[in-house]
């Protein structure tokens, strides 16, 4: 699956059409955000070796498992097909030396600290979670509080690319022509290969 995106400084993402070979695509289109967002936070007293992570529900965005022991500010790219209108939850680990994920087998999991963290939408907006709002707030992660959540609200009006998930493994392989119009500035085009065709391997 790929997402497909259109967007306009002109117009509203609904009065952008995205089409595929002339077509509007079948299916529900959505608004998601332009470009990538970046999870800023400051750590110390990380030690090497210890998988702690951010995760977004079972999916792993980022291990931190270098030394660092004095405050240090660390950056992760969001892609923007991850997060959506409303509540979007990051959850922060302090990890065993295998996974930051809970593991019942009793295994020391990291002690570290975390502060300010905060996502950075492509606009430059920045969102707090209304929990942990004040930047110099501490967050102690341990053995006891492995885990903790973040929950960025992110605004519909931040949503400004008319998108849609194209699922091309449905569709027949050769070229197709994306186009995005508005009534302002016109259209403009892309042309894209679908490939879904297995390689064949030949054995002499």
């Amino acid at each position: 699956e790929k997402v497909l995106k259109a967007a306009s400084d002109d117009s509203a993402p609904e009065q952008v059409q995205l089409l595929i070979n002339g077509k509007t695509p079948a299916g529900n289109t959505f608004r998601a955000l332009e470009s990538e967002s970046y999870l800023a936070f400051e750590v110390s007293r990380v030690n090497t070796f210890f998988q702690n992570g951010v995760t977004m529900g079972e999916e792993i965005i980022h291990i931190f498992d270098d030394w660092i022991p004095q405050w240090k500010t660390l950056t992760v790219p969001i892609q923007p097909e991850k997060l959506k209108a409303g509540p979007n939850i990051l959850t922060f680990r302090s990890g065993d030396k295998a996974t930051p994920f809970p593991r019942d087998n009793g295994e020391n999991r990291d002690d570290y600290n975390l502060r300010n963290v905060r996502l950075i939408l492509d606009d430059g907006t920045v969102l707090r979670d209304y929990n942990y709002s004040d930047p110099a707030k501490i967050v102690a992660m341990k053995d006891s509080n492995p885990a903790v959540d973040f929950n960025f609200m992110i605004p519909e009006e931040k949503m400004l690319a008319h998108s849609y998930l194209w699922d091309t493994t449905k569709e027949a392989d050769g070229e197709y022509t994306i186009t995005a119009m508005d009534s302002v500035n016109g259209k403009t085009a892309a042309k894209v290969k679908v490939d879904n065709t297995a390689p064949a391997i030949t054995t002499n």
